[in-house]
């Protein structure tokens, strides 16, 4: 009988859990429905070279193409290359959330995959906020033209528009651009074009 008990109460269990998930995909649907998110103002963008990583000229060279103002443009960049380096520095950097905000100025930091004068050490606040500068121009690096450490874009972008409509305009445009077999396409300055896909974002553009 116990465990007749027991089976049963697992059961229904379960079927609680099925049952509350369900209302919880139907309510985000009917949410995502009835309001507008970031991803309504956005179409993301995919086939860019590696090297494309300029957003202003992104921008300009796609609006010139559909005749829609563009607001901002978001890269996608490729940090395959550099993932020990991310890791590290969001490690780090919530040692210095720790350290700023609950009050401990002596933090131990993740020491660099490179090694380096940059190593985990007890730290007080001067030497933490030498550490913080010198974690910013690391990363300034990774997005400054030339830099060594530059890094590439991974040929996902991000065009955001100032309204919804706005969005849906470019949108309309750039289907009857690809229905005309013209497109849309990234031209480099030699003169290689590189035709553009599109399409509304499945999730949230960062």
């Amino acid at each position: 009988r116990l465990s007749r008990t027991a089976l049963f109460l697992w059961l229904a269990s379960l079927a609680i859990m099925l049952v509350h998930a369900w209302f919880q995909l139907k309510h985000a649907r009917w949410f995502e429905s009835q309001h507008l998110t970031m991803k309504d103002f956005a179409l993301v963008l995919s086939g860019l070279p590696p090297h494309v990583t300029d957003e202003k000229m992104l921008a300009e060279c796609i609006s010139r193409q559909i005749g829609e103002d563009i607001r901002a443009v978001s890269i996608g960049y490729d940090v395959t290359s550099c993932w020990n380096e991310v890791e590290t520095l969001l490690d780090r950097h919530l040692a210095y959330c720790d350290a700023q905000f609950c009050g401990h100025p002596d933090v131990g930091l993740r020491p660099w995959p490179q090694g380096g004068s940059r190593d985990s050490e007890m730290l007080g606040p001067l030497a933490l906020q030498r550490n913080m500068e010198q974690d910013r121009k690391w990363v300034q690096d990774w997005f400054r033209p030339g830099s060594s450490r530059e890094i590439q874009g991974s040929g996902f972008a991000w065009a955001v528009f100032s309204s919804h409509r706005d969005r849906d305009e470019a949108l309309h445009k750039m289907l009857a651009l690809e229905k005309d077999r013209r497109g849309i396409h990234w031209c480099d300055a030699d003169g290689t074009c590189h035709p553009l896909d599109f399409g509304i974002p499945r999730c949230e553009p960062t």
